[in-house]
């Protein structure tokens, strides 16, 4: 604000939905991924922040949203159509969604001693059923089943699961 004034619309305006993944407007992260290309990935810089760093800070659902977020924008800079993985990303937030909403109305939650009852309970969840179900499509079902039963992380320039 103080310095460049002038910015602060575009900052507004490209961050207006106020997207849990902090990811600017498709629209302007789309025009932007194609104005600087792939200089980030073949410097060796990330222009995101690495799946192997955030699955450590978020809790698993909330950093499975994420990466399906990021891997929608890493796919698209590429030229892939990303369709099918939005329409699943779009199923698997429904869920999350639906799931703390309900959670939150039940009463008969673990006590004091548990902290984050609502997000113990959908990691449970979310370990305990094929992915594919959650989000209708099966070859992201397995790869996201590998980061969640196996600890596998993605690796953004490779476009790959790592350990």
């Amino acid at each position: 604000r103080r310095r460049f004034p002038d910015r602060l619309p575009r900052y507004a305006d490209a961050y207006a939905e106020n997207r849990q993944s902090g990811m600017p407007k498709a629209a302007y992260r789309t025009g932007l991924e194609r104005k600087i290309g792939r200089i980030p990935d073949d410097g060796g810089i990330p222009s995101m922040i690495p799946h192997g760093v955030y699955r450590e800070l978020l809790s698993l659902p909330d950093s499975v949203f994420v990466l399906l977020a990021h891997m929608q924008s890493l796919y698209a800079a590429r030229g892939v159509q990303t369709g099918p993985l939005k329409a699943a990303a779009d199923r698997y937030a429904a869920w999350l969604s639906a799931e703390r909403t309900a959670l939150r109305r039940k009463r008969s939650l673990p006590g004091p001693g548990v902290p984050f009852p609502v997000t113990s309970i959908l990691e449970e969840r979310l370990r305990e059923r094929p992915f594919a179900e959650l989000c209708g499509n099966v070859r992201l079902g397995a790869l996201v089943d590998r980061i969640v039963r196996d600890g596998a992380v993605f690796d953004y320039p490779g476009l790959s699961l790592g350990k």
